[in-house]
C-alpha cells in the first residue's frame, strides 16, 4: 500500500516536559519541601518576634517596670550577701540590660563598700548580676549569677582578716595539726557549694580584680585576670582562674562533687599550674623561690567508717634557696604527701630534691611534737625522714656518683626559728658511714646560719 501523509495541528502536540516521568523533583517532594520552608519561615518570624518582645520588655522594665529603687535595693542585698558583714554601700544607677549567660541582667556602676568604721573594702567599676526571667515577670528579683569587674579588694578590711585564719587548725600548744586540715577544706568546699546551689547564685565570675596586701608581707601583689566558679550539675561545682601573684602567673582549675541526700563531699580534685617565676623577683634583689612546675590536691570526705583524706603531689623545677653570702642553692622538688583527719601528721609518701648531679630521694612523717613538760620545752614540729637510696655527686668532679642510704630525724622550734636535726645517720656500702647533727637558724632580713657536726 501506498505511503498516507498525516496532519497533525499545533494545538494538538504535548509538551513531554510537563509529563510526572520528565520532572527533576516528583510532585509529592515538591509539596513536601514547600511545607517544611513554610513551617521554618513561620518559626523564624515567630522567633524573632519573641527577640523583639522581650527586648521591648526589657526596655519596659528598665524604664517603667519594677522601678529603679527596688532594683538598686535588689543590688545592695546581693553585695551585702557577697560581704558576708554588714556595710555601708554607695553605687551609681542601677538598671536591667541583656545578658550573655541569663538573658536579662541587673547591672550597676561605679561601686563602693565600706566597713562599719567607715574603711574602703572593695571598689568596683561594674557589677553584674543575672536575674531569673519568670519570676521577674512576676514582680520579683531573684539573681542567677554575678559579675565584678575592673575591681579593687582590701585585704586588711576583710571580714576573716581581724583573728587569726588558722585558729580551728591548731592544737593545745597553738601547733597547726595537719589531722585537721582535711576537715577545714572540706567545710570550705562545702560553703562555696552552698554559694552556687540552685536556688541561689549558680555563676560568679571575677574579672580584673586586684587584692590589696600590706607591702610588708611575703606577697605583695595579687592580680585576678580572671575567675569563675560555677554550679556544673546538682552538687557538683566547678572553678577555673587565671591569678597574677608578684608578676608571676598561676593558673587554678578545680572541681567537687557532693552527695546531696549524705551532704558528703564524694571527690575534690584541684589542680595548680605555676609558671616560670620573673627574671627580677619583687623588690629586685635575690630571694628563695619556688619554680615552675603543678601542684595537684585530690581528695575525699569520710564516712561510713572511713576518714576524710587528701592526697597532695607537687613538682616544681627551678626552685632556689638564697643562703645569702653564701650564694643561691638551686634544686628541683618533687613530693607526694597524704593527710588523714585526727592522724596528727602529714605522712610524707616520697620526698625527692635534685640538686647539680645529686638526688635525695626521702620518706616519713612531718607533724606536731608532744609537749614534754621539760624546762626550755616549747612549740616545735618534729620530722623522721628515711632515704632507702640517694645518691651524692658533686659538680665538676671527676668522682663517680656515691650512692648511700640515710636518715635524718628532729624538730623546728617555733619561738628561735631553728631547724634542729638531732639525727643524722648515713651509710654507703658494707662499711662505710657517718653520724651527727646539725642546726639552721632562720633570722629576718639576713641569710640562714648553718652548723653541721659529723662524728
Amino acid at each position: 500500500p501506498g505511503h498516507a501523509k498525516i496532519k497533525v495541528r499545533r494545538d494538538a502536540i504535548t509538551d513531554l516536559s510537563s509529563r510526572p516521568s520528565a520532572c527533576k523533583v516528583p510532585p509529592l517532594g515538591k509539596a513536601a519541601i514547600g511545607r517544611w520552608t513554610r513551617v521554618l519561615a513561620r518559626t523564624m518570624v515567630a522567633a524573632g518576634a519573641l527577640v523583639l518582645l522581650l527586648a521591648l520588655s526589657v526596655y519596659l522594665l528598665g524604664v517603667t517596670g519594677i522601678g529603679s529603687e527596688r532594683i538598686r535595693s535588689a543590688a545592695e542585698r546581693a553585695l551585702e550577701r557577697m560581704a558576708g558583714v554588714d556595710v555601708a554601700v554607695a553605687m551609681g544607677p542601677a538598671r536591667i540590660t541583656l545578658d550573655g549567660s541569663s538573658f536579662l541582667a541587673l547591672r550597676v556602676d561605679d561601686i563602693h563598700l565600706r566597713t562599719g568604721d567607715g574603711r574602703p573594702m572593695v571598689e568596683a567599676g561594674m557589677m553584674r548580676f543575672g536575674v531569673r526571667l519568670i519570676p521577674l515577670m512576676w514582680g520579683e528579683v531573684r539573681l542567677s549569677s554575678a559579675k565584678i569587674s575592673d575591681a579593687r579588694i582590701v585585704a586588711a578590711s576583710l571580714p576573716s582578716s581581724g583573728g587569726d585564719w588558722a585558729a580551728g587548725l591548731r592544737d593545745g600548744q597553738g601547733l597547726i595539726d595537719p589531722g585537721k586540715v582535711p576537715e577545714a577544706v572540706f567545710a570550705a568546699v562545702h560553703e562555696a557549694l552552698d554559694a552556687v546551689q540552685a536556688d541561689s547564685m549558680r555563676r560568679i565570675d571575677l574579672d580584673n580584680v586586684e587584692l590589696a596586701l600590706s607591702e610588708a608581707g611575703p606577697v605583695r601583689s595579687v592580680k585576678v585576670e580572671r575567675a569563675t566558679i560555677r554550679q556544673s550539675g546538682a552538687g557538683r561545682m566547678e572553678f577555673s582562674s587565671d591569678v597574677g601573684v608578684d608578676g608571676r602567673d598561676v593558673g587554678i582549675v578545680a572541681s567537687a562533687v557532693r552527695d546531696v541526700a549524705a551532704r558528703r563531699v564524694t571527690d575534690l580534685d584541684v589542680t595548680l599550674e605555676l609558671d616560670a617565676p620573673p627574671a627580677t623577683p619583687a623588690g629586685g634583689e635575690a630571694a628563695s623561690l619556688l619554680g615552675a612546675g603543678g601542684i595537684h590536691l585530690k581528695g575525699a570526705e569520710g564516712g561510713d567508717g572511713t576518714d576524710s583524706r587528701l592526697i597532695a603531689a607537687a613538682s616544681l623545677t627551678g626552685s632556689a634557696l638564697d643562703l645569702g653570702k653564701r650564694g643561691i642553692f638551686p634544686a628541683d622538688i618533687g613530693l607526694d604527701a597524704t593527710l588523714v583527719a585526727g592522724s596528727g601528721k602529714i605522712a610524707v609518701d616520697r620526698f625527692i630534691l635534685k640538686t647539680g648531679r645529686s638526688t635525695f630521694d626521702f620518706e616519713g612523717s612531718i607533724g606536731p611534737k608532744p609537749a614534754t613538760g621539760e624546762a626550755g620545752d616549747g612549740p616545735a614540729y618534729r620530722y623522721d625522714l628515711v632515704s632507702n637510696g640517694s645518691t651524692l655527686a658533686p659538680l665538676g668532679s671527676p668522682e663517680p656518683a656515691l650512692n648511700f642510704i640515710a636518715r635524718i630525724a628532729g624538730s623546728y622550734q617555733l619561738s628561735s626559728h631553728r631547724l634542729v636535726a638531732d639525727t643524722i645517720a648515713v651509710k654507703s656500702g658494707a662499711e662505710g658511714g657517718v653520724t651527727g647533727n646539725a642546726s639552721v637558724e632562720f633570722l629576718d632580713g639576713e641569710a640562714p646560719g648553718v652548723l653541721l657536726a659529723l662524728g
